[in-house]
């Protein structure tokens, strides 16, 4: 699909495809809705979505129609909204696509965190129920920026309570 905006042609033939994602309803389904990211040769993303007439891509295609028929759209997205998608929808592989189209973070430090065994269970559970958490990291990362938050609103002075053990370590994979 080919789709020009404000002077930028978006064409699924010629930009490379990242990621596709749908909804699991079968491609006949009127439910049916499928969203693959695209990478332009300029580096800009873009999402075409396909789908039945019951989902966010149906169309009204002439005057006067009374119900909408599946249809196809595309929507740029910024690199941030790029992100996101990769990182809900990447699975496996969200590793690597991350690094692939976005490199490493210039934000992320890599710690290990020592913590007790009852931590690391409730860890544990949490990866295994929580699908918005891919990682332990994620899960830390989460963890701290709420504690900061809860002591800033709680005005205490020492943000990190003694008994937290945090050890930087170049290049340590936690």
């Amino acid at each position: 699909m080919k789709y020009q905006r404000n002077g930028k042609t978006y064409d699924t033939e010629t930009a490379r495809m990242v990621l596709a994602a749908d909804n699991g309803k079968a491609a006949a389904s009127p439910q049916f809705f499928r969203q693959t990211l695209y990478r332009k040769r300029t580096g800009e993303f873009f999402l075409h979505c396909e789908g039945g007439s019951e989902s966010p891509a149906a169309r009204f295609t002439r005057p006067g129609q009374s119900k909408p028929l599946a249809g196809e759209l595309i929507q740029p997205v910024d690199a941030i909204g790029a992100r996101e998608f990769v990182e809900e929808h990447g699975g496996k592989r969200v590793g690597a696509l991350l690094d692939e189209y976005f490199g490493k973070r210039p934000d992320e430090v890599k710690i290990t965190a020592v913590i007790d065994r009852a931590a690391d269970d409730m860890l544990r559970r949490l990866l295994d129920t929580d699908p918005a958490m891919r990682s332990q990291g994620a899960v830390i990362s989460a963890a701290l920026r709420h504690y900061f938050i809860a002591t800033r609103i709680d005005g205490r002075a020492d943000p990190l309570p003694a008994d937290m053990r945090l050890v930087k370590e170049a290049g340590a994979v936690s």
